[in-house]
């Protein structure tokens, strides 16, 4: 999101998740005790000698049919079939093949199984191993695993900041479509315009992502958070400084990450301990660690960078829950509802009555204002969730779904005002039932309960997505998205937004000329701004090739 009046035109999209895990199951093994079955005593007769001689060689020849294959059969089969089968082998092999032909069959086969009874056990054997093998397929069909528990797959999510936006798909690897000349992309490119997804390299098991003005964030299922693309500021978090960083690396210093959010050139992480980090610029006091920073480098122009180049935790905060930013600016939510705010405070960002104190001077020897470390947002109690809108647009939902905004006015507040900023939160009317907010530059926004998605603010790229653009498509009461049914989360970059529906498809409207829209094209021509021609869409269009 481009902010023109604050650090140099640099801008910001974050996005929360969680991660998840697979539970198997134990088996138990219970042994299966043998017990001959009683057979039922012959009536008693005489006995001729004849009768006797053939008894007895009948015994002699079972004697050495049990010396050749085992007692009972235990030889060629294993200890009642474990040996081959594993315990509790005995029901499908029978104890001396009892289960196989019945019990009671043993005069009319003999205890001498032999080659019958080896066929019986292979035979029992490739049923088991086909039953089996059709079972996990039904299973894995059904979305369980081998065990019977469900698999479960990362939601996906999707996140913009500038002119780059990104998906998060549910096999948890990550996409990246348009700008793209500062690495932003992460496959390994600098291409300034790409305008269809490539898969973003090294990432896998990715449960969240985040966008700044032009560094991607992603944090993986093990709480470790990675970072690609301008790293000028110390964006990445490694202990370098680059402008060009074209493949994800790992931020340093960070462990048991549970989400994380971006500003315009500073990332933030919460761990699972409710404590807050941050690093990258620091010079509005985004670190909110008491400074604005230290000396960490140089910029283009050669003046010095004043930041955080690995994480810092962020002073003074309570039990935190949740977190969001926005252009220099970084909130917190708590552990008993109520809303924190550090950065910049010259557009009332900080929401508790003033705009901060002076913090120092900024690269173009302009006074700060704001606060350095953390500052509690006025009148706000029971809050569940935060959101940032458009440039400088802070945003709370209560548990009893009240929305609240604070901030800078430019019709992004939606409360019908665009000139006059809100030191204080402010209760949005319309639209109802919200359940998130997003912000672009100058445009903020909202998605509903009824999953339908609402714009307010500055509407000259197409952003409001209602089919009006140039310089007279600007309002400061909310207007509806068209054509978006069923919608799951939105995102918004500069001048782009973007939608997530039901059936994970994206959808994206707005600026388009460096393939923000990611549908093969920059867009068409959709009216005249203020530097000329606009470029992209004003209703929204299918983000192509995601998986």
């Amino acid at each position: 999101m481009h902010l023109p009046c604050q650090t140099g035109g640099k801008g910001i999209f974050k996005k929360e998740a969680a991660g998840r895990k697979i539970s198997g199951a134990k088996t138990v093994e219970k042994e299966i005790t043998e017990r001959p079955v009683p057979e039922e005593p012959a009536a008693e007769r005489p006995v001729s000698k004849k009768l006797l001689a053939e008894k007895k060689t009948a015994g002699k020849k079972t004697a050495e049919s049990k010396a050749a294959t085992g007692n009972d059969g235990k030889a060629a089969t294993g200890n009642d079939g474990k040996a081959a089968t594993g315990n509790d082998s005995k029901a499908a092999a029978g104890n001396g093949d009892k289960a196989a032909i019945g019990n009671g069959d043993k005069a009319a086969t003999g205890k001498t199984c032999g080659k019958k009874k080896q066929l019986y056990w292979a035979a029992g054997l490739i049923g088991c191993v086909g039953v089996g093998a059709l079972l996990i397929i039904f299973l894995l069909i059904r979305g369980q695993g081998a065990m019977g528990a469900p698999i479960k797959k990362q939601q996906p999510a999707i996140a913009a900041g500038g002119v780059t936006a990104y998906y998060l798909s549910s096999s948890g690897h990550v996409w990246a479509w348009g700008g793209g000349e500062h690495g932003q992309l992460g496959n390994g490119s600098v291409r300034k315009v790409q305008a269809v997804p490539v898969q973003v390299a090294k990432l896998s098991h990715i449960t969240e992502i985040a966008a700044g003005e032009s560094t991607g964030y992603a944090l993986d299922s093990s709480g470790h958070v990675w970072a690609w693309g301008d790293g000028l500021d110390g964006e990445l978090g490694n202990g370098s400084l680059t402008k060009r960083q074209a493949t994800p690396v790992r931020v340093s210093q960070l462990a048991h990450i549970v989400t994380v959010a971006a500003g315009e050139a500073t990332g933030y992480a919460l761990d699972e301990s409710g404590h807050v980090w941050a690093w990258g610029d620091g010079e509005n006091g985004e670190l909110g660690n008491g400074t604005t920073g230290a000396p960490i480098g140089k910029d283009e122009s050669g003046g010095e960078v004043y930041g955080a180049a690995v994480p810092v935790q962020v002073a003074n905060l309570p039990h935190i829950v949740a977190i969001a930013a926005s252009g220099v600016n970084g909130y917190a939510l708590d552990a008993s509802g109520g809303v924190w705010a550090w950065g910049d405070g010259r557009n009332c960002e900080l929401g508790n009555g003033s705009t901060g104190n002076p913090i120092g001077i900024d690269s173009h020897k302009n006074v700060n204002y704001g606060a350095t470390t953390p500052v509690r947002v006025s009148n706000l109690t029971q809050v569940r969730r935060i959101f940032t809108g458009g440039l400088g647009t802070a945003c709370a939902l209560t548990s009893s779904g009240q929305l609240w905004a604070w901030g800078n006015a430019d019709g992004s507040l939606f409360n019908g005002s665009r000139t006059d900023p809100s030191a204080v939160p402010v209760r949005v009317l319309s639209p109802t039932d919200v359940r998130e907010v997003v912000g672009g530059t100058f445009t903020s926004y909202a998605l509903d309960t009824k999953g339908r998605v609402w714009a307010s603010g500055d509407g000259t790229s197409g952003e409001l997505g209602n089919g009006e653009a140039g310089l007279n498509a600007v309002t400061s009461n909310p207007v509806r998205v068209l054509n978006l049914t069923q919608i799951a989360a939105i995102a918004g970059g500069n001048s782009t937004g973007y939608a997530l529906d039901s059936s994970n498809h994206v959808w994206a409207w707005g600026d388009g000329k460096d393939g923000e829209l990611g549908n093969g094209t920059t867009g068409t021509c959709i009216g005249k701004g203020y530097y000329g021609i606009i470029f992209g869409a004003d209703l929204p269009v299918q983000v192509l090739h995601l998986p």
